[in-house]
């Protein structure tokens, strides 16, 4: 090629990157977005979006309405699409079919009148936990018969005989001693398992006249079982299940990982329906979903009579976290007490997404449970290995304790509905004190709820006895809860009153009673009706009469003003395994309640990725900062941010850092605060598991940090180190664990604060419930520094930069608020081949919203900044990053000349290199000839 034609080639690739901009890049987008939307998705779950838009082969549950003939939908599917998928299972019970197909064809079958939703075959999992992971409680629940109320109606004769309870699980091990009969008499043919069906690996044995060979490669659903129906043969009656005598039917819907699929679900649960089973319990849950065929498969089971009891789920303590199926109004939901002490804050909490129901609707004990284990299991062992029993624990637990009551008063009451059942439950459940999305009605009592079905009486129950709810203002999706009334008296829309007092009505609207059918009755407030900018708080009572009762429910509803961000760092912990906040929720909540938003780091920390954030949380971090990261956060708390920074275990008998060390003091260099090389904690074990100690809190009279041990006279800490504090320094040792040896520390940092705590365990929650039982006060120590932290300044919610190339401008708009009045924003920039400055203060709309243009020269660098100053004085500058959107022309452009100049120059000495190098063409062989002789 000739030298002319590399430039061409050079300039027309310059040219390319050159016109390579985001501008073209979020214009593709915006098309395929729209796309998108014009197709018909509004019958598709959320998670399938995606299938649709990637064409890629997803399994899904398609319901058809209730009218049409499920063989005919599938022929009217079938013919539709051309055949196109395969057809998985048929579930008649819900008029439903599973079918893997190509997402291209989901907006077609949605658009079928037959059709009522498409959803998502999703993940469905145990919800048990690890006793390694869960905590660290000092009392094992051998026997929980008397806490229950269940030893009177043993002495009554009660037992669960005759009662069929449907255990959808991993399978059993019915040839544990506990569970392979029901009068723990070889001679007779009396087994406890009754059917085992297998969805899993198929190893069905329906034949029970030779006696059923069940299975469980997992061992979660033997210790189900054990719970509710073991006879305690093996313990010589001392850990014996709640309904002793009753029969089950085994249906193994979850593998030995401890997963299983919304489609097996509900093949096991119409099984338990055809089969005549009188109760389904399910320890399992899935991610809740918009569009959720096993809440239509629990409704249908009601509606057949059978009683339905499901785990709530271990994802506590934030609000709406039952898991699905727990969230069906029909179902009984338990959730998890520590004995009838409290609920656990893993315990799943309503109300429920999507519908906001009130949930749970009652607790049983879920931890340290002993039961019949399978060998082989991960289950530790109890009172001693290979004695076939185990701790078992999570909302798993605490179910199984609730379907043996029900099989209890099943056997008493054969002819009560689901729903009297239930309502006997819920009233004759003893409260715990705690709030209802918390513990529901309360702790099960099996003998209340006996009395009450004896009496015959009209039941009612309505819930919750109060709504409390905090939102922030700029959440874009939150289910205000909803009131549920059920009873067992046929009660009509007519019969039913309500009225508002209060100022509920100037924000808040009532659509009226809705029939849930069986009893149940919705009354339903439109949260949309709530504009997300009116901050405020609004209260009243709700009064619902009807023909046998009335009742008020107080309301307090909440709308938090944006009070700042805070960023939990996870990028820097174990990456194998680290930390999410979401273990931190004690802590989380405490923000959310204050109106500050929760925010993940999962990068490189940089001065602009703190632009934004008010209070940075480090625990943990075993993956070195680098120096740009330590001068990028030194230098934002210098500025006014807040650091919260919690240490880990140190190993003093081998000295061990079980943190980096080396990050950690660079953080705290200069404060006074330094590690000291101590162990702190480490109280010995229980049950193979750590135990933590409990240090007393001195109240003294601190100058800065006495507002963090407010209400905190003690702390448990599990293992941790502690710290030296430089009396000559601003540092001060907040609570000690020796004289010298400091477990909380506060100090200044030029504007800014650090709070070093010495053990990251005190922000788990399963700690904080440890905490609890050792009557220390964690928990409010969390509050504190929740407080504490809280900006008393102006906070950024978020701050965008536009580009729009066409007309050389820059447009900026950032949600910037001040916790008492409108701050004044001012945005300075400076052209630096000027050096001229130009202010301007910009208007806020609705108090918040502050936008900008800018013009801008591609020839041109500039400098952009936001000085945000509140009525106090307190002042906020950020430098906005607007080099890349003004500079990227312009360096384009110098390296395009650049590239231009030292191409020619190449050129030119490459030809005079040519020139003298090469001799003419007669003398070429004998140059040849010469320098490379033979």
């Amino acid at each position: 090629m000739k030298p002319w034609g590399y430039l061409f080639l050079f300039i027309f690739f310059t040219s390319v990157v050159f016109g390579y901009s985001p501008y073209h890049l979020s214009h593709q987008s915006s098309v395929l977005v729209q796309k998108t939307d014009e197709l018909n998705l509004s019958k598709l779950s959320q998670e399938l979006n995606g299938y649709v838009r990637n064409n890629s082969i997803v399994e899904v549950i398609v319901k058809f309405k209730d009218y049409i003939n499920l063989s005919q939908a599938i022929s009217t599917t079938f013919n539709l699409i051309n055949q196109n998928f395969k057809l998985i299972s048929q579930h008649k019970l819900i008029n439903a079919i599973t079918i893997r197909v190509l997402g291209q064809y989901l907006p077609d079958i949605a658009k079928l009148d037959i059709v009522d939703y498409i959803a998502y075959n999703r993940k469905v999992s145990i919800t048990s936990l690890n006793t390694s992971t869960s905590n660290d409680g000092l009392i094992v629940w051998e026997n929980t018969s008397d806490l229950l109320g269940i030893s009177p109606l043993w002495e009554m004769g009660l037992n669960g005989t005759n009662i069929t309870v449907a255990i959808l699980d991993t399978g059993i091990d019915n040839t544990h001693p506990d569970l392979d009969d029901i009068d723990d008499n070889p001679d007779t043919k009396d087994p406890k398992v009754i059917l085992f069906k297998d969805y899993v690996n198929n190893k069905d044995d329906l034949d029970p006249s030779d006696g059923i060979t069940a299975y469980d490669d997992n061992g979660h659903g033997t210790a189900v079982a054990g719970i509710l129906a073991g006879t305690g043969y093996l313990s010589h009656g001392k850990f014996r299940g709640v309904a002793p005598a009753a029969r089950i039917i085994s249906i193994k819907v979850i593998d030995k990982r401890g997963d299983g699929d919304v489609n097996d679900i509900l093949k096991g649960i119409e099984f338990a329906v055809t089969h005549n089973a009188d109760i389904i319990s399910m320890s399992l849950g899935a991610t809740p979903a918009e569009y959720d065929p096993m809440i239509d498969a629990i409704e249908r089971a009601v509606e057949k009579g059978v009683v339905v009891v499901v785990a709530a789920g271990n994802e506590g303590p934030v609000h709406g976290s039952i898991n699905s199926p727990g969230n069906s109004i029909h179902a009984i939901t338990v959730g998890a007490s520590y004995g009838n002490k409290f609920v656990y804050s893993w315990s799943s909490h309503g109300p429920t997404l999507y519908t906001g129901f009130p949930k749970p609707d009652i607790v049983a004990p879920g931890d340290y449970v002993v039961t019949t284990k399978r060998n082989g299991t991960i289950y530790i062992d109890y009172p001693e290995s290979d004695s076939g029993y185990c701790i078992f624990s999570g909302t798993s637990a605490s179910t199984p304790f609730v379907s043996g009551i029900v099989a209890l008063l099943k056997q008493a009451y054969k002819n009560k509905t689901p729903t009297e059942i239930k309502l006997a439950l819920m009233n004759g459940a003893i409260d715990l004190g705690e709030p209802y999305y918390a513990q529901g009605a309360g702790l099960a009592n099996a003998t209340a709820a006996y009395l009450l079905l004896k009496e015959n009486k009209t039941l009612e129950y309505i819930a919750p006895d109060m709504i409390k709810y905090n939102v922030m203002m700029f959440d874009s999706y939150y289910t205000f809860p909803r009131v549920v009334y059920f009873s067992n008296n046929n009660v009509s829309l007519e019969l039913l009153n309500y009225t508002i007092a209060g100022n509920l009505t100037l924000e808040v609207n009532v659509t009226g009673f809705t029939d849930m059918g069986h009893g149940y009755w919705l009354l339903k407030f439109l949260s949309d009706e709530i504009s997300y900018p009116t901050v405020g708080f609004y209260n009243g009572i709700v009064t619902i009469s009807t023909n046998i009762s009335t009742h008020q429910i107080p309301v307090e509803y909440r709308i938090l003003k944006y009070a700042g961000r805070v960023m939990f760092d996870v990028f820097h912990q174990d990456q194998e395994d680290p930390d999410e906040p979401t273990s931190y929720m004690y802590l989380v909540t405490s923000f959310w309640d204050l109106g500050m938003d929760v925010v993940t780091n999962r990068e490189k920390i940089t001065k602009e990725t703190l632009d934004t954030v008010d209070v940075l949380v480090i625990a943990d971090e075993e993956l070195q900062f680098t120096e740009s990261e330590l001068d990028a956060v030194r230098t934002w708390v210098y500025g006014g941010g807040i650091l919260l920074l919690f240490a880990d275990y140190y190993d003093a008998s081998t000295n061990t850092s079980y943190f980096d060390e080396d990050s950690f003091n660079a953080l705290l260099s200069g404060t006074g605060i330094s590690l000291s090389h101590h162990t702190t904690g480490d109280g010995g074990t229980f049950l193979n598991e750590p135990i933590g100690k409990v240090y007393p809190v001195n109240n003294e009279n601190y100058s800065i940090g006495g507002e963090l041990l407010q209400n905190v006279n003690s702390i448990y800490i599990l293992y941790g180190t502690s710290f030296f504090i430089d009396l000559e320094s601003n540092a001060e040792g907040l609570i000690w664990a020796s004289k010298t040896d400091a477990l909380l520390a506060l100090a200044p940092y030029g504007k800014g604060y650090i709070i070093a705590c010495s053990d990251a365990s005190i922000l788990y929650d399963s700690v904080v419930d440890d905490a609890r039982i050792f009557k220390a006060d964690n928990y409010q120590l969390l509050k504190n520094i929740a407080s504490f932290v809280k900006p008393s300044g102006p906070v950024i919610y978020s701050l965008k930069l536009t580009r729009d190339d066409t007309n050389n401008k820059l447009y900026l708009e950032a949600y910037i608020l001040d916790d008492d009045s409108v701050p004044t924003v001012v945005l300075a920039t400076r052209n630096w081949i000027t050096n001229e400055w130009k202010n301007v203060t910009l208007s806020p709309h609705n108090d918040f919203v502050y936008t900008a243009e800018l013009d801008v020269n591609p020839l041109n660098i500039y400098d952009a900044y936001l000085i945000i100053t509140d009525k106090d004085g307190n002042t906020r500058t950020v430098v906005l990053n607007v080099t890349y959107y003004v500079y990227l022309p312009l360096l384009l452009t110098v390296v395009a000349f650049l590239g231009i100049i030292i191409l020619l120059v190449f050129l030119y000495f490459w030809k005079k290199h040519k020139k003298y190098a090469y001799p003419s063409s007669e003398y070429e062989r004998e140059d040849v000839l010469i320098f490379y002789p033979e």
